[in-house]
């Protein structure tokens, strides 16, 4: 799917082999979403039934913070200007041609795209950006752990991507941390991907398919222009994070799966028992 390994090759074959190997002679398999869930069942049939989904979970609980209070938006002069965030890898599997390719149709709007991160792809922000003589996209490295809470809450709007059928195999834990940090999300994925499918549901994002930069343009100029559904998607992303994405309801679900997965006794209450 990268294109890193063609599926003819003798690599792609072998690791193919290894993980149905593993993933047969395993309890269980444990998959971050129900599009990975769905690739492996039509893969291999003879699993499906050992196939368990645990989402991932935001790795900090983010305070609520207005933009105009944000300190990272005051550094980088992001508070007066609506700002759309990037922040993470932008890797082979993630779709910012489509991003690049919108922010230049934007590029004379009162519109900042704002990158944080690196990966594969960033060359490909920085010919765009020296090839437009674009002004409306800022690229910074990635940012100290401690600022995260500053730096995710440092904008209007955010941006998950992945090219067509990544979903199957990737779940970008960016979504997680958005959703901490109260902010919608402008998804660009497969129609219909577990992504979609949780934005949609829950009100806290818009969906929009890879390769069609003109359709996310609009979308983000649209939203640039109705602050009070940006408001209304970030109180649902909020939501939606303290409802399915903390860590404890990451770790109760692990625990119910180590501790039932066959007939031994759960060794918590062993140890209680014998102290």
């Amino acid at each position: 799917m990268s294109g890193i390994m063609k599926p003819n090759s003798i690599l792609f074959k072998l690791f193919n082999k290894l993980i149905y190997l593993t993933c047969k002679y395993s309890q269980n398999t444990i998959v971050l979403s129900s599009s990975m869930q769905a690739f492996l069942s039509t893969k291999y049939p003879d699993i499906k039934n050992k196939i368990t989904i645990i989402e991932n979970w935001a790795i900090e609980d983010i305070p609520n913070c207005n933009k105009q209070d944000n300190k990272f938006a005051q550094k980088h002069n992001l508070t007066e200007i609506f700002t759309v965030l990037y922040s993470g890898n932008m890797g082979r599997l993630h779709d910012i041609e489509t991003i690049a390719t919108a922010a230049t149709i934007l590029k004379d709007k009162p519109i900042k795209f704002v990158f944080i991160g690196d990966g594969a792809k960033t060359k490909i922000l920085e010919q765009t950006i020296q090839t437009h003589q674009l002004e409306n996209i800022l690229l910074l490295p990635l940012q100290p752990r401690e600022i995260l809470p500053q730096s995710l809450t440092a904008c209007d709007i955010s941006l998950v991507s992945l090219i067509p059928g990544a979903e199957s195999i990737v779940a970008p834990s960016k979504l997680n941390g958005m959703l901490a940090a109260g902010r919608g999300i402008i998804a660009i994925t497969a129609p219909n991907s577990y992504i979609d499918k949780l934005l949609t549901k829950s009100g806290a994002g818009i969906n929009t398919p890879p390769n069609k930069p003109q359709e996310l343009a609009d979308i983000i100029l649209e939203l640039s222009q109705q602050p009070e559904q940006v408001k209304i998607m970030g109180e649902k992303a909020r939501q939606l994070y303290e409802r399915q994405y903390r860590f404890e309801r990451a770790l109760k679900e692990y625990e119910q799966l180590l501790f039932t997965c066959d007939d031994r006794p759960d060794p918590r209450l062993l140890a209680r028992n014998s102290s």
